[in-house]
Order: C-alpha cells, then sequence, then structure tokens
C-alpha cells in the first residue's frame, strides 16, 4: 500500500509540474502571439509610411515641376516688362520731342 501512495504522490507531483509546464507554453504562446501582432501592426505601419513617403516624393516632383514653369513664367513677364518700358520710353522721349517742337511761344 505504501508504494501505492508513493505512486500517487508521484503522480500527483508530475500532474502538477505538467500544468506548470502548460501554463507557462500558453503564457508563451500568448506573448508569441502577442509579439506577432505587435510586428505585423509594425509592418502595417511601415508600409503605409513608406506609401507616404512615395506620395510625398510624387509631390515634391510636382511641386518642382510647377515652381519651374512658375520661374519660366515670371521670366517672359518680366522680359515683356522690360520691352514695354523701353518702348514707353521712347514714346516718352518721342512726346517730348514732338511737344517741344510744337510748342507756342508765349506771346
Amino acid at each position: 500500500m505504501r508504494e501505492f501512495n508513493k505512486v500517487q504522490v508521484e503522480a500527483a507531483q508530475l500532474r502538477g509540474e505538467a500544468n506548470q509546464h502548460l501554463t507557462q507554453g500558453a503564457q508563451l504562446h500568448k506573448s508569441t502571439t502577442e509579439t506577432i501582432k505587435s510586428k505585423e501592426v509594425l509592418e502595417a505601419k511601415l508600409l503605409q509610411t513608406e506609401v507616404m513617403k512615395a506620395a510625398a516624393e510624387e509631390n515634391l516632383v510636382g511641386a518642382e515641376t510647377k515652381i519651374k514653369l512658375l520661374e519660366d513664367v515670371l521670366k517672359g513677364k518680366d522680359q515683356a516688362l522690360c520691352k514695354s518700358l523701353e518702348k514707353y520710353n521712347i514714346l516718352q522721349e518721342e512726346y517730348r520731342r514732338f511737344a517741344a517742337s510744337t510748342s507756342i511761344p508765349n506771346a
């Protein structure tokens, strides 16, 4: 009978150890699952960041193109303004000459 009790005690100890191992395994599984979920979330955020970066780079290229076009427009308008100013100065000088040649002397 003693032998039987001894076996029962050992069996109970082994059950206890097995339960501890199961508990530890469950905790490890839970921790691993959480780690995997965290990794998946981080990977999704990384992918989203890469997409946003690509969009920002496209926007930058578009903005640089617009800036170049606007600079060209400004350069063209500046040249047109210079030509208009030159024409204005020529016409102003011609008007002064005309006014000087047709002025009526004081009587």
